[in-house]
């Protein structure tokens, strides 16, 4: 060994003032290759065959960064772990403050972060930049950030589900109180959320539109705002849609199910499933592909005006073309009476360039 200490009562190794690195190791071990740094360092291993830095046990913090202008710890590259720690009694790993970020990982051949086993919360961030509050948790969560000044997590881009939850025994996503928005969701590829169980919202649900996929049975194309009607329902094999509607243009006074939303195309499912599902894409829909069905929600629906004037507030049935047009009325002893076709729902407006804007509720 270079230096060995067996018991020393104050520090082991003492620097008071060093020109360049504090500590300085050019090669420990057979390690083949060695990598000096061009800065003045406090500790630097220029080429170790095993770990650059190990500390066996600690009773406190295994490494404690106090203050950093920059980052708290940084690992450019590493063929194996960037920093692992077997045990600790306290933090695995503890940054204080630090000027820039305190934990970044460029890039990682396995997990960015691996945490086996933590007996509170696996990563725990109690300010991030000048948060106004600090909420911290009483519970054992994977991830915790008490307090940030702008996102408690972000993710810029991902190839995948920008957060996948593969088992919950609670609730897979909760929002107890956000000052902005809960969760946010921008340029998302296939859905902003993809949820595989019940979804519950204690508050309203602002423009929601509920929706069925569907698969053209008929011989020509639908266009978005198309009011279909139903032949029947087959089953498949996706993932997101065990069953689909099979639609056809809806006739003149036919019963309408809904109204065409958008065209929908296969894809797989993810790297760790097999299968596929839908996805919602943009334009018309052919003959034999599939659709998003609106079954419920505001929508805006080709119409025809040459039945009688369209209105805020007026009934729409199914007219020539499956077009919607207005629910016809005669008055008779002074009394309002509609005929008693099927309906596709309620006009918001007037209609503009051939559509109206509809509360969607077929009966």
């Amino acid at each position: 060994m270079g230096v060995i200490v067996y018991r020393s009562g104050s520090d082991g190794m003492h620097v008071e003032t060093a020109g360049v690195d504090g500590f300085y190791v050019g090669l420990a071990g057979t390690w083949p290759t060695a990598t000096v740094s061009a800065e003045n360092n406090g500790v630097e291993v220029a080429g170790a065959q095993g770990y650059g830095l190990y500390v066996g046990a600690a009773g406190r913090s295994g490494v404690k960064v106090q203050e950093a202008n920059g980052h708290g710890f940084d690992v450019a590259h590493t063929g194996g772990n960037g920093v692992q720690v077997y045990a600790a009694e306290d933090h695995g790993l503890y940054v204080h403050d630090a000027g820039l970020h305190g934990l970044q990982i460029d890039a990682a051949g396995y997990a960015g972060v691996n945490i086996l086993q933590s007996v509170l919360d696996g990563v725990f961030v109690e300010r991030a930049g000048t948060a106004p509050a600090v909420t911290p948790s009483s519970a054992s969560n994977g991830f915790e950030v008490a307090g940030a000044e702008t996102y408690g997590l972000y993710i810029g881009s991902t190839g995948a589900s920008g957060i996948r939850i593969e088992d919950a025994t609670g609730n897979g996503l909760y929002v107890d109180a956000a000052g902005g928005d809960g969760v946010e969701i921008h340029g998302a590829g296939a859905y902003a959320g993809n949820f595989n169980g019940d979804i519950y919202v204690a508050g309203a649900c602002i423009g929601c539109l509920r929706g069925v996929f569907g698969f053209n049975a008929g011989d020509s194309a639908l266009q978005p705002g198309d009011i279909v009607a139903i032949r029947g329902v087959q089953d498949t094999t996706l993932d997101n849609a065990p069953t689909v509607w099979n639609v056809v243009p809806a006739g003149s006074g036919g019963t309408a199910v809904g109204v065409v939303s958008s065209r929908a195309e296969l894809e797989l499912s993810g790297s760790e499933h097999a299968g596929q599902r839908l996805v919602p894409r943009d334009g018309a829909v052919q003959p034999g592909e599939y659709l998003v069905i609106v079954t419920s929600g505001p929508m805006q629906v080709r119409a025809e005006t040459a039945g009688g004037p369209i209105t805020a507030g007026t009934r729409l049935a199914v007219g020539s073309g499956g077009l919607a047009r207005a629910l016809k009325t005669v008055v008779v002893d002074g009394v309002a009476l509609s005929e008693g076709a099927p309906t596709i729902g309620i006009a918001l407006e007037a209609p503009q360039d051939g559509l109206v804007w509809v509360l969607v509720s077929p009966q």
